[in-house]
């Protein structure tokens, strides 16, 4: 919990981001803090962010006391920074936490990003079809391999422009294993379905048409486009399945195909799917939910079975036995729907892209800037020597640098005025390496540079993030001391407040004139739609008390039974706490039936002194109630209906709390009935009560906010004397001068 609210607390602190750069054209500070100055430009840039009022007009007073707000903040950090809270372990980690979240915007390619993304949701709006062939080489290998695979696969696309068909090209060379049965067709695809250049080449290339050769990590493809189409969308379906593979016997084949027709058969004669999924579907993950799969897209599941789902139309239809690879399916469609709009997928596809392959050309993107801009140069003679030094023993993780290397004290690049030497690259491999297979040593060894290389690009950049971008400064800065801030009002506010008892009571005492109620009512006040219900609720007023519940039992039911459920439920609810007592109502010539009826209550529990009595005019028949001194419990009885029929507010409640009550004289047991806003109003006063001191344990939470301002103000005057406070007046008419041509 204190975690999210320390998180709360910074974003208020920093709520959006521009530059002031240079706003006020002078250095000088605008004022101290003992002896530590604050700039002008730094106010600006605060106070800039942090103004809510952007959208009114300028107004000194608005900054004036700002700047008393922001010279506090000062005040407190430095006291926090005094007693060392920015040494401490936990500040520490906590900050790098941040610093990590903030550098991430600097650290990405963000134009790049956006136009991937724009590219994903424009591909997403068409499917499609094409056939491959693969001739496999691992992405690491020597020069020489490539060459020989490129060479081939130039050689078998040359085959197809001549006239022989792809398909057979591909069951005869292609090492996609599939190639053998489908010919390398593939079917429909998306976005996201394949590595990001196989997609490129697949949206890229006409239909009819046969790509170049296109690189992988899987080795080299060829493409020819059967087809493209717009989007099917997804679909939600059901499905009863029935399995059936080829290594069945003919037989067991015949007969499952015998149960699906059957099934379906049933369905068409509109027996209940859901009974029928569960009794016969063996699919078990589904059979038990009617059947229910996740949303399907195209690419997503066998393409007889993709194919019978989208050539549904409506929701609940469904289709003929399908057979896939897993068996038997009858397919019934519950839902449909397009592509959605870019703005709701847009976050989506982003996180997706920093999941895919695609996202390595925003990183080498970054890569090729930050060498630029940070005057990467590489040694490649000490490079071409660290390669040479590989050998089978990087294959198995168990590479070593020689004692005594002289390589090792070489220089292998430098960022800037930094310079890498080769040993920092060992010792990154010493951690890194581990057992490879399907590669080269050497290409092994150059695959470890390059991201030797690229993390050392991305620290010497971060850690320099300060220096380049004065928003970023800015916002560290602004973590760093908001976190310190939080800690401080923590330890000498907050907390304090909270756990200093005796200076809680003393303060509340000391302010007793502050915490006083004005005048009030203890009132109950029913608020009705109809007149009728409203005189209803008012009859059921008996005396201080309402009677929520009422039964009747007749002098023939008395003598004739020995049980009264009826009662039984009466006696439950009152012991359940629905109210207070219950009132029997019986005629004085009938003493025995009033016995009888209290016996039997007591009997089950009820203590005499919660049974009250009074006269009933009628002699057969005796009225027993339930009373309360709540009347919301009425309030669930009238609404079963409308459920705006009865609201009931009952309590104490002060002068200018309540309108209604408002409007009348206060006088203790008072009653009125009056009509505004098209609702009707009963309103009884129990009980007026005149001003008076508030208790401590009624109001502790408005007390413990009023004192830890009062600890606020009194530690910023000590810390206003500890370190005093200079104001540069005119550094601030610049600053005045400057926000007002902003």
């Amino acid at each position: 919990m204190e975690k999210v609210v320390k998180v709360v607390f910074l974003v208020f602190l920093i709520s959006s981001c521009q530059s002031t750069k240079d706003l006020t054209g002078n250095n000088d500070f605008l004022f101290k803090v003992g002896e530590t100055p604050v700039s002008p430009e730094e106010f600006l840039y605060v106070y800039s962010k942090n103004n809510f009022n952007k959208d009114s007009t300028f107004n000194r007073k608005d900054v004036e006391e700002y700047l008393e707000l922001f010279i506090n903040f000062k005040l407190k950090v430095k006291e926090a920074k005094a007693l060392g809270l920015d040494q401490k372990d936990t500040f520490k980690e906590e900050l790098e936490g941040y610093r990590k979240q903030l550098a991430k915007p600097y650290l990405t390619e963000s134009k790049v990003t956006d136009q991937l993304v724009e590219e994903a949701y424009n591909r997403m709006k068409y499917e499609v079809n094409a056939s491959h062939i693969l001739l496999r080489l691992n992405a690491s290998a020597e020069p020489e391999d490539t060459l020989k695979t490129y060479n081939r696969i130039l050689e078998i696309k040359d085959r197809i422009e001549k006239g022989d068909a792809f398909s057979a090209v591909a069951r005869e060379v292609s090492e996609d294993p599939s190639a053998k049965t489908n010919g390398g067709k593939l079917g429909y695809f998306s976005a996201f379905q394949m590595v990001y250049p196989f997609e490129s080449a697949a949206y890229k290339t006409a239909v009819g048409s046969l790509s170049d050769p296109v690189r992988t990590r899987f080795g080299y493809h060829i493409l020819y486009v059967n087809d493209k189409r717009p989007s099917n969308g997804k679909v939600k379906v059901s499905h009863i399945m029935i399995r059936s593979n080829e290594g069945m016997p003919p037989d067991v084949k015949e007969s499952n195909k015998k149960k699906i027709d059957e099934i379906y058969n049933k369905l068409v004669a509109s027996e209940d799917w859901n009974t029928l999924c569960s009794q016969f579907s063996e699919d078990l993950a589904s059979s038990k939910k009617g059947g229910q799969l996740p949303w399907i897209g195209t690419g997503n599941v066998d393409p007889a079975f993709e194919a019978a789902a989208f050539g549904l139309q409506q929701p609940g239809d469904i289709s003929k036995p399908v057979l896939s690879p897993y068996g038997w399916h009858i397919i019934k469609l519950n839902d449909k729907k397009n592509l959605a709009p870019f703005e709701e997928m847009a976050a989506q596809l982003k996180a997706k892209i920093e999941s895919d392959s695609r996202s390595e050309l925003s990183k080498k993107i970054l890569i090729n800037r930050l060498k630029k801009e940070n005057e990467y140069a590489l040694n490649e003679e000490h490079l071409n020597q660290v390669i040479a030094r590989a050998d089978s023993s990087l294959l198995t993780g168990k590479w070593q640098v020689n004692q005594g290397d002289t390589l090792a004290s070489q220089p292998l690049f430098s960022i800037k005025e930094q310079t890498i030497k080769v040993d920092s690259f060992f010792h990154f491999l010493a951690g890194k390496q581990r057992s490879r297979s399907a590669i080269s040593p050497k290409a092994l060894m150059k695959d470890y540079f390059s991201d030797f290389e690229e993390k050392t690009l991305l620290a010497f950049e971060e850690a320099h993030l300060a220096d380049k971008y004065e928003d970023y400064r800015m916002l560290l800065k602004e973590y760093h001391e908001g976190i310190l801030l939080f800690e401080i009002m923590d330890q000498r506010v907050w907390s304090k407040a909270m756990k200093d008892s005796l200076g809680l009571v003393d303060f509340f005492d000391t302010n007793q004139k502050k915490y006083f109620w004005k005048d009030r009512a203890e009132a109950t006040i029913v608020n009705a739609a109809d007149k009728e219900v409203l005189d209803d609720i008012k009859a059921l007023k008996i005396n201080s008390k309402f009677a929520i519940k009422t039964i009747s039992l007749n002098n023939n039911t008395i003598q004739s039974q020995t049980q009264f459920p009826s009662v039984d439920q009466l006696v439950e609810d009152l012991m359940g706490g629905e109210g207070e007592e219950i009132l029997i109502e019986t005629a004085t010539s009938n003493e025995l039936a009033l016995k009888r009826i209290k016996e039997y209550m007591v009997e089950k529990g009820v203590e005499e002194d919660r049974i009250t009595s009074k006269e009933y005019p009628e002699d057969d028949e005796h009225m027993i109630r339930l009373l309360s001194s709540k009347a919301k419990p009425l309030e669930k009885q009238y609404n079963l209906k409308d459920a705006l029929a009865v609201q009931i507010s009952e309590g104490i409640f002060e002068k200018n709390e309540n309108e209604v009550l408002d409007k009348l004289t206060w006088e203790n047991g008072g009653s009125s009935v009056i009509e505004a806003d098209n609702r009707y109003y009963w309103i009884f006063i129990k009980d007026v009560l005149p001003p008076m001191p508030k208790k401590l344990e009624d109001i502790k939470g408005t007390v413990i906010s009023d004192y830890q301002n009062h600890l606020e103000y009194k530690w910023i005057d000590e810390l206003k004397v500890k370190y005093p406070v200079k104001v540069n007046k005119i550094a601030f008419e610049k600053v005045i001068k400057k926000l007002g041509e902003v």
